[in-house]
């Protein structure tokens, strides 16, 4: 048996359909996304950025190069880019 989300709004009395496939995302309601007569989009998860490890931090380092304090320690910060090239700033 498929359920229409017109059916479905007009039997529980509510103004959008919208509402009932997000109550179904979450899981308020108890039915299977494949009785659905129009399957739509499935919804992914979002992709949550990494974060790069490359290094040491800045923490670790040896004290006279965190406070900058002799001259023959420079420092250089390099970003890398999505397309793969560095670049020193």
């Amino acid at each position: 048996m498929s359920y229409s989300h017109l059916t479905m709004a007009d039997r529980i009395k509510i103004e959008t359909y919208q509402a009932i496939y997000n109550w179904l995302y979450v899981g308020l309601i108890d039915l299977d996304l494949s009785v659905l007569r129009r399957k739509g989009i499935s919804r992914q998860p979002k992709e949550t950025g990494g974060r790069f490890r490359i290094g040491t931090p800045i923490a670790k380092r040896p004290k006279e190069v965190r406070n900058r304090e002799t001259f023959d320690r420079w420092e250089l910060d390099v970003m890398v880019s999505s397309r793969g090239k560095s670049k020193g700033i």
